[in-house]
């Protein structure tokens, strides 16, 4: 974002669709909304393959306790998203696979809600930190981005296979995420690629007739200054010497709406454009009655009073 984006008709925009998916959401699923928790209806639950504690609620439509995917809106302001593009040699990637990851940042750019929802993730972190040893959860940090909050997830690309994992739940890459096959080419020496690196990205369109549409899109779509629906989970894993670390997951990204980043794009365009100077033709107006005029008509005057005399 810079000088070309409005970044007060961006946050007009955001306030009002974040009302709008806040009221759908609710009606769906009132604990999804990071901004508007009820921490007593959360649980942690503890999982395996990978080990880790999750947050979880009782869902009685199937009858069993089910992760709870939070969502989470914003303007990004950070990413590191595919497609993953073929590099020269893959093995110093391959030696990133535990690392590589697909990542987006968001900030709110001051907007109320936002602050809720990152109240809402350090209410989470209490509940966390309240079913862990003392002193042994890693502390949270939102980030910043110029002066305003910003909160950033991200998804592996990759997960290890281990005795309580033993990568049977293998999913391909998706051709949008990896179309020249980078990434599929390092499944190998005990990684594989598994719900837990999966990421969707959709926008929503909206028709002529009010129909919406949730639709799949290549995540190259995504650009600074987009406003997006995050879905995220948040996860506690085990570290070294005993400690702990949460970590917010990213599991969707729905593109909302573009029209700031669109403006922006045209304006930038613009300003890289100096028009050519017009040339201004200036007309000088000849003088109507000339004294070679009326030299020439006494000459010729008196030439015929010669002849005639």
């Amino acid at each position: 974002m810079d000088q070309y984006y409005d970044t007060k008709s961006a946050k007009a925009s955001l306030d009002a669709i974040v009302k709008e998916r806040s009221g759908l959401l609710t009606g769906i699923n009132p604990n999804s909304i990071l901004s508007n928790l009820n921490i007593t209806d959360i649980n942690v639950t503890e999982t395996a393959g990978p080990q880790a504690w999750r947050l979880t609620e009782y869902n009685p439509a199937e009858g069993n306790m089910e992760e709870i995917v939070f969502k989470l809106h914003g303007i990004v302001c950070g990413k590191m998203l595919p497609p993953v593009s073929k590099p020269i040699t893959t093995a110093a990637m391959a030696r990133q696979r535990p690392y590589i990851r697909q990542a987006v940042t968001v900030t709110g750019l001051g907007c109320d809600f936002f602050e809720s929802s990152r109240r809402g993730i350090e209410e989470l972190y209490i509940l966390y930190a309240n079913n862990c040893p003392v002193d042994s959860l890693d502390g949270w940090q939102c980030g910043t981005y110029e002066n305003f909050s910003s909160i950033d997830s991200h998804a592996r690309y990759f997960s290890r296979i281990t005795n309580n994992n033993d990568g049977a739940d293998a999913v391909p890459f998706n051709p949008m995420v990896d179309p020249d096959g980078t990434l599929n080419s390092m499944i190998s020496d005990g990684y594989y690629h598994g719900p837990e690196n999966m990421v969707e990205y959709r926008s929503r369109c909206i028709g002529r007739d009010e129909a919406v549409k949730y639709t799949y899109i290549s995540p190259a779509t995504i650009r600074i200054g987009d406003i997006v629906e995050l879905s995220v989970t948040f996860a506690v894993f085990p570290c070294k010497d005993k400690r702990y670390k949460m970590v917010p997951q990213l599991r969707g990204v729905l593109l909302l709406n573009q029209e700031a980043r669109d403006k922006a794009t045209i304006l930038r365009m613009r300003s890289r454009f100096t028009p050519a100077p017009t040339q201004i033709v200036t007309s000088k107006r000849k003088p109507l009655y000339t004294d070679e005029e009326a030299v020439e008509e006494t000459q010729r005057r008196l030439a015929k009073m010669n002849i005639t005399q």
